[in-house]
């Protein structure tokens, strides 16, 4: 973390963060001891901590809370993943006490795998579109992260991301328009940020029509007046400035500037 912060300050940032996953109460300690070593590494008021939630269903959180999840040596790291009721609910195993006693200063909601194993791609769109819904109408949830990330990745019929290539990014295409416009909304009424995730608009991963088409939404969401943040989802040690600077040369292309962006009202704890 001491390497990340050092290397924010050498790109000009004024305030960054960074946050870990969590699932469910079984990451809890994980985001504990994440927190621990922000406190560490942290050098300057400008450095934040924060928590990306997942979408989960409250079947699992409450089997997992009960200890009642063993199946051969299997841990439930990423929640439980089979067997769920046809209604399951959709839940944050995440309240406002755990936002204080962990010293998060915001939360990210995200929506990371599809929770009813879908049997054709409408029903896989029409999941990932219900719990972006969710994340955006949530009371906990001030960033809502990478919207549609992974949609691609799943293997239909299993709900499982795909281990392996190829990924069917023309799933994109699929989406009907007005998704993404009640999306949009939701985000303006609501004062969610939507998160511009480099991953998403940078062709590293996926394929340059994927990203233009992707850039083309979160464009349509800027008219209707929806707020951005940025975000890399790392997961390394080292900052990529490269990647930094294509997507700033992607977004200023678009049309997006400085003011498009902005802090979610950090909590002090």
């Amino acid at each position: 973390m001491a390497n990340l912060s050092r290397e924010m300050e050498e790109l000009g940032m004024l305030q960054y963060g960074v946050s870990d996953h969590y699932h469910s109460r079984y990451n809890y300690p994980n985001l504990a001891s994440a927190r621990n070593e922000f406190l560490e590494a942290r050098k300057t008021s400008a450095f934040h901590f924060g928590a990306e939630v997942s979408v989960m269903s409250r079947w699992e959180c409450e089997k997992i809370a009960a200890g009642d999840y063993v199946r051969d040596d299997l841990t439930p790291v990423y929640g439980i993943r089979e067997g769920l009721p046809p209604d399951a609910e959709y839940h944050l195993d995440m309240n406002a006490d755990d936002v204080k006693t962990l010293g998060l200063e915001y939360v990210i909601g995200g929506c990371h795998w599809p929770l009813h194993f879908p049997g054709t791609q409408s029903q896989l769109i029409d999941d990932y579109y219900e719990q972006l819904m969710y994340l955006a109408t949530h009371p906990l949830v001030d960033i809502v992260a990478h919207p549609w990330w992974s949609l691609e990745m799943i293997d239909i019929g299993k709900g499982f991301c795909k281990i392996r290539k190829p990924y069917d990014f023309a799933i994109f295409e699929k989406i009907p328009q007005r998704f993404f416009e009640n999306l949009g909304q939701a985000f303006v009424d609501n004062g969610k940020l939507a998160e511009i995730n480099a991953g998403m608009i940078i062709p590293r991963v996926s394929t340059e029509d994927y990203a233009r088409r992707y850039l083309k939404m979160l464009v349509g969401w800027k008219e209707q007046g929806v707020r951005f943040s940025f975000g890399d989802d790392l997961h390394e040690e080292h900052f990529n400035r490269h990647v930094f600077s294509a997507a700033e040369a992607m977004l200023t292309h678009a049309g997006f500037t400085e003011e498009d962006f902005y802090l979610p009202a950090f909590m002090k704890n």
